[in-house]
């Protein structure tokens, strides 16, 4: 998997391409909490060529969300392909983590963060 990141104003934004699997754990968990550190408002994960997510992928999803919101920093999934949104529609991970199908939008959004 290959990861980056930009920050746009208290926004950092990660962009993930290739496969979110069990084998990608420790970076995955790296480069969330390097955004963390920066004590953004918002963390946006881009996952617009992620081809692929497991069971961990998805599991890594929740606890990034759920990491997020102990520090108050809101977290959200941007334009996730059909395959994976289908993935994610499956669990209701939709219900929990914001999905935009936009960068505007995600950018815009400000959901309150409940502790």
């Amino acid at each position: 998997m290959k990861m980056t990141e930009r920050v746009v104003g208290q926004t950092v934004i990660i962009s993930l391409s290739g496969k979110l699997v069990f084998d990608v754990r420790k970076d995955f968990q790296d480069a969330l909490a390097k955004a963390r550190e920066k004590n953004p408002r918002k963390i946006v994960l881009n996952i617009e060529e992620l081809a692929y997510l497991d069971s961990a992928g998805l599991g890594l999803l929740a606890l990034g969300f759920e990491q997020a919101k102990v520090k108050n920093i809101e977290f959200c999934i941007l334009k996730p392909s059909g395959t994976v949104m289908r993935i994610l529609e499956m669990t209701q991970l939709p219900k929990i983590i914001p999905v935009f199908d936009s960068e505007e939008h995600a950018l815009r959004s400000a959901k309150p963060v409940l502790a």
